[in-house]
């Protein structure tokens, strides 16, 4: 019994079109999660310098 699937040069368009968003999404939440970590960082720091230096 021959095989359903029959490929289609539309098929490659829509993975490659949906492999870039994806792609594009994953960079975008890497940068987001880098920049809020940036942005926490330092007032971590001076909380916890705060809480060592009243004792």
């Amino acid at each position: 019994m021959p095989s359903l699937r029959v490929y289609r040069a539309t098929d490659d368009l829509a993975r490659e079109i949906v492999s870039r968003f994806v792609r594009f999404g994953l960079v975008l939440l890497g940068l987001a999660i880098v920049a809020v970590g940036i942005l926490i960082a330092p007032y971590r720091d001076r909380a916890a310098s705060r809480s060592s230096s009243s004792g």
